[in-house]
């Protein structure tokens, strides 16, 4: 059997506020806390709650990945309970599957408090901006996915669905984006959305073929295309 608590994987959400009291109460009892796979405004909100917290950054490469994964191994061999917090929900596009799976190595426990995702967050941003009503959005099926390594096998699978949420990020973005004209056309609708950002959420209505003019922003946002491709 394991020994007692040793991990607390917390979401936070994606705005201010949206960490839920359990969270914030097991956080409360860490040793120490890592901020995991957040932009840097609610990073530093999180600090402002707990000032201790240490901000690991947004992890967009597979090798900081190990090196964040050897540090959090490293802080987990210490005394005390260790509080990792992730951006969103915490099993979604963060190495917290691989955190969980170095504590059941060792045989320490580990607890999962689940916060809001992108999926929720982004069709909460939306709003009125959905195409059709959020049931039918429901109904018909989404896919969420991340780099361009899980986009190669998600165009294919959103033939079969309405609606992709697309997590991008200045490292795989401009490989990705050939996929998408390739499979929309470079007049298909999409939104960029950013949730929880310094002046609140925010939706830009554009096409495919305009998303190259917005490279140099997107981190930390979020791509929403509607429809099916042809």
């Amino acid at each position: 059997m394991p020994d007692q608590l040793k991990l607390v994987l917390c979401g936070s959400g994606l705005r201010a506020g949206e960490l839920t009291a359990a969270a914030r109460e097991a956080l409360e009892g860490c040793a120490r806390i890592h901020l995991l796979c957040m932009p840097s405004e609610l990073a530093s909100g999180l600090r402002a709650q707990f000032p201790r917290a240490e901000d690991l950054g947004p992890l967009q490469r597979t090798a900081s990945e190990a090196v964040v994964l050897r540090r959090l191994e490293a802080s987990l061999r210490k005394p005390g309970r260790v509080g990792v917090v992730v951006a969103g929900h915490p099993l979604i596009f963060s190495p917290a599957p691989k955190l969980l799976a170095i504590c059941r190595r060792a045989n320490w426990a580990s607890e999962i408090l689940p916060g809001v995702g992108t999926f929720d967050g982004v069709l909460a941003a939306m709003g009125s901006r959905l195409p059709g009503s959020s049931r039918e959005v429901f109904s018909s099926g989404m896919v969420v996915c991340g780099a361009d390594d899980w986009l190669r096998g998600a165009v294919p699978l959103h033939r079969r669905f309405s609606t992709m949420v697309l997590n991008v990020s200045r490292d795989s973005f401009a490989r990705t984006q050939k996929a998408l004209v390739k499979a929309y056309g470079a007049r298909w609708p999409a939104f960029l959305v950013r949730v929880g950002g310094p002046s609140g959420d925010q939706v830009e209505t554009l096409t495919v073929g305009a998303l190259s003019g917005k490279l140099g922003r997107l981190d930390g946002q979020t791509l929403f295309v509607p429809g099916k491709p042809k």
